[in-house]
């Protein structure tokens, strides 16, 4: 297997924000029947070691592509612009203060009176704001060449996975919280 190709190729799928869930995950699972570590149970070691790290390679590939927000950074990636998600800050002013009051209300819904209906506000607020980041996202990169790349473009693109990994972490914190509340 050639660990140097990227995710798209390795599903043989067009390189695009719009994957075809269908193709891959037939392809996925054609993969994995071919390089699965238990045909190789019986293999050298080496078999058994190119076949784990195959295997690993093909799951990765499949998670990321998998995932809406996880396939925009990684195309935005593969247009070269690095995502450090650890050093860089969102630069819209309008979103930052919009999370800002969805941190506040996630902050009060366990005062609230009634936390799980708070809760389910907030959540679906935040599944249509990144819904709009994700339309935003395809409607950006459709046009993407990536053999003539538009540089104000791809960091266009990386602002909008800042704000979608935003939007998915406070996702997340509103699971956890939803799920202390039934504890």
């Amino acid at each position: 297997m050639d660990f140097k190709q990227n995710y798209f190729e390795l599903f043989q799928l067009p390189i695009a924000y719009q994957v075809d869930s269908h193709r891959l995950n037939d392809a996925y699972r054609e993969l994995q029947t071919q390089i699965h570590p238990d045909r190789y149970a019986q293999g050298s070691e080496a078999e058994k070691l190119s076949s784990v790290q195959a295997s690993s390679f093909v799951n990765e590939a499949y998670q990321t592509l998998k995932s809406s927000v996880s396939r925009a950074r990684y195309l935005v990636e593969l247009a070269g612009v690095a995502i450090d998600l650890s050093a860089t800050t969102i630069a819209d002013g309008a979103f930052l203060m919009q999370q800002m009051e969805l941190r506040e209300e996630l902050e009060d819904a366990s005062h609230s009176a009634d936390p799980e209906k708070l809760l389910e506000k907030i959540a679906q607020q935040v599944h249509d704001n990144l819904a709009d980041l994700v339309r935003s996202f395809s409607a950006l990169s459709e046009p993407w060449d990536f053999n003539d790349l538009n540089v104000e473009s791809v960091g266009q693109g990386a602002q909008l996975v800042y704000q979608m990994k935003f939007l998915e972490k406070l996702s997340i914190e509103i699971e956890n919280i939803e799920q202390s509340l039934l504890d």
